[in-house]
């Protein structure tokens, strides 16, 4: 199995390679630009989302420490979560295609 990075980084070459052994490139490497593009994209995405969560909790800790009402920073800690999840969930569906 080739390293993600390699085959980005290296497209023409595999290409050319995979020309040299008989095969058909496209049926060999699919739609590897744009899946991986969708995929990077994704975890940007998830990692953002992360960063929104951990922030929206330390809000809520500060908001229950002062005896804030914290349930609207509580539900749009759920959000994220369940967003997050979601993105979870698109990467392994990425990883098995």
């Amino acid at each position: 199995m080739l390293d993600l990075a390699f085959v980005r980084n290296n497209l023409p070459l595999l290409e050319e390679k995979l020309r040299q052994r008989g095969l058909d490139p496209k049926q060999a490497l699919g739609d590897f630009p744009s899946v991986d593009e969708q995929r990077r994209k994704l975890i940007t995405e998830m990692e953002q989302l992360k960063a929104q969560r951990n922030r929206a909790s330390e809000e809520v800790a500060k908001a229950k420490k002062s005896g804030d009402d914290a349930a609207a920073l509580i539900e749009q800690t759920r959000r994220l979560r369940e967003k997050i999840e979601q993105g979870r969930a698109g990467l392994e569906r990425s990883k098995s295609n």
